[in-house]
């Protein structure tokens, strides 16, 4: 039975949230998420998935994983002028629950995952790292699920985890857990600081920012951006009063 457009167009918008959602956080930006769904859609009209029967989201994470992998080989080549961080978005996502007492090579949940923090530490990891990660401990894919996504041996797969939760060691013992309190606070010490900058009140900044206290900047090549940290509350506050 041969495969129609229309059934195609069918099985993309089935796992379309789901296959932009991987992009994601592969790649740290949603414009390149968009990029990444969309050119899974047109290799899936170009060469479709040779049996219908077969289940299609195996078939289309893979083909969406390898694109981002290609990705971010070429971000990694290209080098990146200043610090990267990722491009904020929306969501509207439960937060899950957090047991303290929680093992911290467990996997992430889809909130945690798309915070700044879990994306920054993913650069550390290698493409391919970056991708079993994801694949094993945010999308809880087994083993063998993972190996046929991105055409690899099993006991490389493991060998691979296994790396990239030793990188990732780091963050797993700073990780905070993003309660439903710790995002409130969050969300309110931002306005009261973005509002603070807007008004000059120096003061406000100041009180609200620790002495030790860490920026780090990207403007994407369209705002100004500091290409190294900020580090010290002073240094911050003087760079802010002069954009």
């Amino acid at each position: 039975m041969s495969v129609s457009v229309a059934m195609i167009e069918d099985q993309f918008k089935a796992h379309e949230k789901f296959l932009w959602g991987v992009s994601y956080r592969l790649t740290g930006n949603a414009a390149d998420a968009d990029d990444i769904v969309q050119e899974t859609f047109i290799r899936a009209i170009k060469t479709p998935l040779p049996r219908t029967d077969e289940p299609w989201r195996p078939w289309l994470v893979r083909v969406a994983v390898n694109i981002g992998r290609d990705l971010l080989r070429q971000r990694k080549r290209r080098g990146y002028s200043g610090q990267w961080l990722p491009s904020p978005i929306e969501t509207e996502e439960a937060i899950p629950s957090y047991e303290p007492e929680q093992n911290p090579a467990t996997r992430y949940d889809l909130l945690e995952s798309v915070s700044f923090a879990f994306l920054i530490a993913l650069e550390a990891l290698t493409p391919i790292q970056h991708a079993v990660l994801l694949l094993r401990d945010v999308f809880d894919y087994s083993v063998r699920e993972t190996a046929e996504a991105l055409g690899m041996t099993e006991p490389n797969v493991k060998t691979t985890h296994h790396r990239a939760r030793h990188t990732m060691h780091e963050y797993d013992h700073s990780r905070l857990p993003l309660t439903k309190s710790v995002q409130e606070k969050t969300r309110l010490m931002m306005e009261k600081f973005l509002a603070a900058l807007l008004n000059q009140d120096v003061a406000t900044v100041a009180a609200l920012l620790a002495a030790d206290a860490r920026q780090i900047s990207d403007g994407g090549g369209e705002f100004i951006a500091a290409h190294l940290p900020i580090i010290g509350r002073d240094k911050i506050i003087l760079f802010n009063r002069n954009l």
